[in-house]
């Protein structure tokens, strides 16, 4: 059976995106034929702020990756603020949609460029790649809600990043909103200190769809959680 590589020499992209949304800064098809299965290629991304970030900026920059082939294909979303490297099977299609959150006056001016490569085979990575969620506060006037574990996720690490108002943090990990919303038995619980400046990652349990975050003091803590990926 024949499977269509993408080749390093043929492809790359550099686009600037200046403002907060989503744009497709890299699409292509594969021209060549191996008589070959089960190759990979590596998806290398970059990405440089054009100035100076202001103080206090909240920008979360992500690529959302999808490819796919006669045989399946796939979607996974990725941290690529500080750049970062995906190994996917070899598929005919492949593209990459950036998206920029936050304040629009905290990003840089001149926006984020980014840097696209594609090499044939997978590279170790040298760092997990990461699925950062939005900073969010919880407790005194901000009720306990439940968010999506995204896809791929592996771990979670919740960082208090503001003097927390509560000693100890639990993480609850659950199959569905219903069990949630019904407080039915949670699949996974963790106890942490909220007054902790680092924290250990927490196993997603393999049935954890959701999770939510409950504090025991009566201040409120701005968490940020950081998912690592299995890609």
């Amino acid at each position: 059976m024949k499977r269509r590589l993408l080749r390093a020499t043929k492809y790359g992209a550099t686009t600037n995106p200046s403002g907060i949304g989503s744009l497709r800064i890299y699409q292509a098809s594969i021209d060549q034929e191996e008589d070959e299965t089960g190759r990979s290629v590596c998806l290398v991304l970059a990405c440089t702020p054009q100035a100076e970030e202001p103080l206090g900026s909240d920008s979360i920059v992500r690529a959302r990756i999808t490819w796919g082939s006669a045989d399946g294909g796939g979607v996974a979303v990725v941290d690529c603020r500080q750049g970062a490297r995906v190994n996917v099977e070899a598929a005919q299609t492949l593209s990459v949609d950036v998206e920029i959150s936050g304040t629009p006056t905290l990003l840089p001016v001149g926006g984020y460029q980014m840097q696209v490569a594609v090499l044939e085979g997978p590279i170790s990575l040298g760092r997990p790649n990461t699925f950062t969620q939005a900073p969010y506060f919880q407790g005194a006037a901000h009720p306990v809600v439940i968010q999506r574990v995204p896809a791929y996720a592996k771990t979670l690490l919740v960082l208090p990043d503001r003097p927390p108002g509560a000693n100890v943090f639990t993480l609850r990990f659950w199959r569905s909103q219903f069990d949630f919303a019904g407080a039915i038995r949670n699949c996974g619980e963790v106890n942490g200190i909220g007054s902790s400046s680092s924290a250990s990652s927490s196993p997603v349990p393999n049935v954890g769809t959701f999770y939510s975050l409950h504090t025991s003091g009566i201040g409120e803590v701005q968490f940020t959680p950081i998912f690592e990926l299995q890609i």
